[in-house]
C-alpha cells in the first residue's frame, strides 16, 4: 500500500496514495483518524464548531443536525432558494451587452439563500454589494498562510491564551449578534422555523450538550462552509460550461426538456436532471473544493501489512486533487468531460477516486443541499442565456493556494447574451 510522507517544519505528514489505504483511513479505520486536525481551543469560541470538534462532542451536534438536511427538509427549503435563484435571473437579465463576474453574482446568489434556508434572515445580497454578509464571508475565507504556519508551529494552548483566533477577530462580534437578535426575536414571538439555528438552539437550551456560543460557532461555519465551497465549484463549471459550448448546449437542451412551455422546475424536476449530475460531478473532480482533506491521526495506527507506525498527532492529507486528476482512475484528467462521470465510462477505481464531498463518517453534512442550489443556479442561468468567455477572462485559470477553499486567483468574467 502507497504512501509517503514529508515534514512540515518539526511536524510529520503522512500521505496516503493507494485508494484502499485510503479508504481505511476514511471509513474502516476511521477511528484513529476521527480529527480534521485544525486548530479549535475552547477559549477561542468560534473554532468549537462542526467542522473542527472532535470525538463525542462531534458525533452528538453531528446526529442532531443530521435531521436538518432529510429529503422532505429540503423539499421545504426549495421554494425559498428557487425564489432567490429566480431574483439572480432577473440581476442578471439586466446585465444584457455587459460583462459577468460570474463569482460575485453566484457569491451573493449563495450567501442569500444559505442566511434564509439555515437561519430565517434576509441578507440583502442579491441587491447589495456592500452588504455585511458579503463583508463577512469574505473575511473568513481570506488568504491564511501566515495562520497556518502559526498553527504549525504554535503549542494550541498557549495560543488560546495569547488570545489567538482561528477566523479573523471582526467575525465573532458580528456573528454573535446577529444570531443573539435572531434567537430573541424567535423566543419573544414564539417562532419555530425548524431549520439549522433552530436545532442549534434547541441544543443550548435546559442544560443541554450546546452552550450559546456554541451555536453561534456552527452557525457561523455552516454559513461560511455552505456559501464558500459552492460557490466555487458553480464559478468555475460556469467558466466551464463557457469554454465548452457543446456541453451548456447539452446541459440547456436537459434543462428545456424538463421545463417544457415554460414550466418553472419543481423539487421533483431535480432527480431528472442527469446530465447535471454529471457536470456537477466531473466539475468537482476537476476543480475539488478542497485540494487535499486533512485529518489527524487521534490513536496510534500501524499500517497494514508493514510494521511502520503512525504516530498520535501527526498529519494526514489525501491528494484529493492529485488523484482525481490521475489518469489511472480517469481518461483525460486534464479535460472537462462530463462523460468521465458516466456509467460507461466508470472503471473500478473510480468510485473510490471521487472525494468531492469528503468520505466516511465526516462525508459533507450539507451535500445534497448544495447539489440543490447548484442545480437551480444552472436552470435559472441557462434556461434564457449564452454565456461565453470574455476576452479578459484567461483560457487556463489559476489558484490561489493560501486560501482553505481551491479558489481562482482572477475573477471569472463571461458574456452573457439572450437566446429564445
Amino acid at each position: 500500500m502507497l504512501s509517503g510522507g514529508i515534514y512540515l517544519f518539526y511536524n510529520p505528514v503522512w500521505i496516503p496514495i493507494d485508494l484502499k489505504l485510503i479508504k481505511k483511513v476514511l471509513v474502516t479505520d476511521y477511528d484513529h483518524f476521527s480529527s480534521h486536525g485544525f486548530f479549535h481551543h475552547k477559549k477561542d469560541s468560534l473554532s468549537e464548531n462542526l467542522f473542527q470538534k472532535e470525538g463525542d462532542e462531534w458525533k452528538v451536534l453531528r446526529s442532531h443536525l443530521s435531521p436538518t438536511f432529510t429529503p422532505s427538509k429540503l423539499k421545504n427549503m426549495y421554494a425559498t432558494l428557487y425564489k432567490f435563484g429566480h431574483r439572480m435571473e432577473e440581476r442578471n437579465s439586466c446585465k444584457k451587452g455587459q460583462p459577468l463576474n460570474i463569482r460575485d453574482t453566484t457569491t451573493s446568489y449563495l450567501i442569500t439563500v444559505i442566511a434564509s434556508c439555515f437561519f430565517g434572515i434576509e441578507s440583502k445580497s442579491l441587491d447589495d454589494p456592500n452588504s455585511d454578509f458579503k463583508h463577512y464571508g469574505k473575511l473568513i475565507a481570506q488568504s491564511r498562510p501566515l495562520r497556518f504556519l502559526v498553527e504549525s508551529l504554535v503549542n494550541w494552548d498557549l495560543l488560546a491564551h495569547l488570545g489567538y483566533s482561528f477566523f479573523p477577530w471582526a467575525v465573532r462580534p458580528f456573528f454573535t449578534s446577529l444570531i443573539k437578535d435572531v434567537v430573541d426575536e424567535r423566543e419573544k414571538n414564539s417562532i419555530i422555523r425548524k431549520d439549522c439555528l433552530d436545532t442549534l438552539y434547541q441544543m443550548s437550551k435546559n442544560g443541554g450538550p450546546l452552550t450559546f456560543q456554541d451555536v453561534v460557532a456552527t452557525s457561523t461555519f455552516l454559513y461560511a462552509a455552505g456559501y464558500e465551497t459552492s460557490s466555487s465549484t458553480l464559478s468555475y463549471l460556469m467558466y466551464e460550461l463557457a469554454k465548452n459550448q457543446d456541453v451548456q448546449d447539452k446541459l440547456r437542451s436537459e434543462i428545456l426538456s424538463i421545463c417544457k412551455d415554460n414550466a418553472e422546475l419543481t423539487y421533483e424536476d431535480l432527480s431528472k436532471m442527469k446530465y447535471a449530475d454529471l457536470c456537477l460531478a466531473e466539475i468537482l473532480r476537476c476543480y475539488p473544493a478542497l485540494a487535499q482533506l486533512p485529518r489527524a491521526c487521534t490513536k496510534e495506527y500501524r499500517i497494514p501489512g508493514t510494521d511502520q507506525v503512525i504516530e498520535k498527532g501527526t498529519t494526514i492529507l489525501i491528494p484529493v486533487w492529485a488523484i482525481q486528476n490521475d489518469p489511472e482512475y480517469f481518461r483525460n484528467p486534464t479535460m472537462f468531460d462530463p462523460e468521465n462521470m458516466s456509467p460507461e465510462n466508470q472503471n473500478s477505481n473510480v468510485e473510490d477516486a471521487w472525494f468531492a464531498f469528503g468520505y466516511g463518517p465526516r462525508l459533507c453534512l450539507g451535500y445534497k443541499f448544495a447539489q440543490m442550489e447548484i442545480k437551480v443556479a444552472l436552470v435559472k442561468y441557462l434556461k434564457n442565456h449564452r454565456y461565453k468567455l470574455n476576452i479578459a477572462t484567461p483560457e487556463e485559470l489559476t489558484f490561489n493556494y493560501d486560501t482553505i477553499v481551491l479558489y481562482p486567483a482572477e475573477d471569472i468574467i463571461l458574456d452573457i447574451e439572450a437566446i429564445n
